[in-house]
């Protein structure tokens, strides 16, 4: 090669490398400043402690005594709240704040300490949840399971509260009978309580309020109550027979059925005039029957007096009622019965209230015994029950009492007094949606009704 041009290829060479190292030495002088730099110290040992759409945000700051702000940041950083820092100690410290005005859901929180020159310490960061309504539901409030209203009292019977509901206490509001408003707080170990002087047609408050343990906000629950309606009724009498000794009455759908003293069994129905008119008879020889059911509006359930206390099954056909099955069971020499459809209870001396099932077929259903639903009817001179919901009962004051029953017919042991005044009546049945009661005179008085509103009777 030429002598010549190896020398300035040489040159060339020594010119580049003196160009490049010193680039090189520019950009690891870069780096080594950025390595020089000093970071604020960061947040630590943080705590999300949850809220009612809030949450409230606790943390420790380090002995830097650069740092004044602590930025926090949620939303992936597309919110942020900014919290000044005011040192009160030379060592760690800590600091909180609420985060207002968030929607229930799960959060990460970002922290990072500034100052106003421009140092920042790291991301520290925190996960936590935020209550709202859907929580505020899983929150077991008490409520109301049993009433007793006699106007101007209301009594009622208040689900306990079991220690793991965090309930703290309740409280009743209302407006008594001057128009005033009053307040009362309920212990969590009372469950029967009393308003004295509730105005009649207004409604109440039960206010359940808790302090979860787990977090910073007092919750409070609120169910509101309508005060039965007071009605007070006389009834509109349907039907008067002179004579009703040696009879016996019972009620299929809206129609009222005798067996009159010459044990026949008369039908009678509402006629244009709302008034019970005799519109048919049953066939059939009923005499040695001493209680006859309607357990559905195609079943007849009777009780055999003269034969050991039969039991046997018949089926509506018309104007007919053939037998279905003669004897499904004996020895039934209760004080009472009743009967829902597919279900007939009876009712003892010491007032057990027993449940049978009855199939389609006039048979006994399984379980076959008597499986015990509700004591104490024997303080009841009336028990019924009505539109296969209810069990209704009218006590020796003349009480009227209602019973919640269960599809399996077990018979709520809570009761509601929704009446007063219905000793005025010896028997009562079920018609339709309505009441007939029957007075010692031999007539029939028919009332519109519902749970819902206090029958005062005249």
């Amino acid at each position: 090669m030429n002598r010549f041009l190896i020398i300035i290829i040489g040159i060339l060479s020594a010119m580049f490398m003196f160009i490049g190292c010193d680039g090189m030495n520019d950009i690891q002088q870069e780096y080594v400043e950025k390595g020089k730099r000093t970071y604020l110290g960061k947040v630590d040992s943080i705590e999300v402690t949850p809220g009612l759409n809030r949450v409230k945000l606790t943390w420790y700051i380090p002995a830097d005594p650069r740092i004044e702000n602590t930025i926090i940041y949620w939303n992936m950083k597309s919110d942020s709240i900014v919290k000044p820092f005011v040192r009160n100690t030379s060592g760690v410290q800590k600091d909180s704040v609420f985060v207002e005005n968030l929607a229930e859901d799960t959060y990460i929180f970002e922290f990072r300490n500034t100052n106003t020159a421009g140092e920042s310490s790291l991301l520290s960061s925190a996960q936590g949840n935020v209550w709202g309504e859907e929580f505020k539901e899983t929150l077991r409030e008490r409520k109301i399971t049993a009433r007793s209203y006699d106007p101007p009292l209301f009594k009622f019977k208040l689900t306990a509260a079991a220690s793991g509901d965090e309930i703290v206490y309740s409280k009743i509001k209302y407006v008594n009978e001057e128009n005033k408003e009053v307040e009362t707080r309920i212990e969590n170990n009372v469950t029967d309580v009393s308003i004295p002087d509730l105005a009649i047609g207004s409604s109440f408050d039960i206010v359940t309020v808790f302090f979860p343990a787990a977090g910073v906000d007092t919750i409070y629950k609120k169910i509101t109550y309508e005060a039965p309606l007071v009605t007070y009724a006389t009834g509109q009498k349907v039907l008067s027979l002179s004579n009703v000794a040696g009879s016996m009455f019972f009620t299929r759908g809206e129609s009222l059925i005798q067996k009159d003293p010459a044990h026949s069994l008369l039908v009678y129905t509402l006629d244009a005039n709302n008034q019970l008119a005799h519109t048919s008879t049953m066939e059939g020889v009923w005499n040695m029957y001493g209680f006859m059911y309607s357990s559905s509006t195609d079943m007849l359930i009777v009780v055999d007096r003269q034969r050991n206390n039969y039991v046997s099954t018949y089926r509506f056909e018309g104007n007919t009622l053939p037998l279905l099955v003669s004897q499904i069971g004996r020895g039934y020499s209760f004080a009472g019965f009743m009967s829902f459809d597919g279900l007939f209870y009876t009712i003892a001396v010491n007032g057990d209230v027993k449940r049978w099932m009855v199939q389609a077929d006039g048979n006994w259903g399984n379980p076959k015994g008597g499986d015990l639903m509700a004591t104490g009817f024997n303080q009841y001179s009336i028990y019924l029950t009505h539109q296969n919901k209810f069990v209704l009962a009218v006590d020796a004051d003349g009480s009227l009492w209602y019973y919640n029953v269960a599809v399996d017919g077990k018979i709520d042991a809570n009761r509601s007094k929704i009446g007063r005044g219905w000793n005025k009546y010896t028997a009562m049945y079920s018609f339709g949606d309505k009441l007939i009661g029957q007075d010692a005179n031999g007539d029939f008085w028919l009332h519109d009704f519902n749970i819902d509103t206090y029958w005062i009777l005249k």
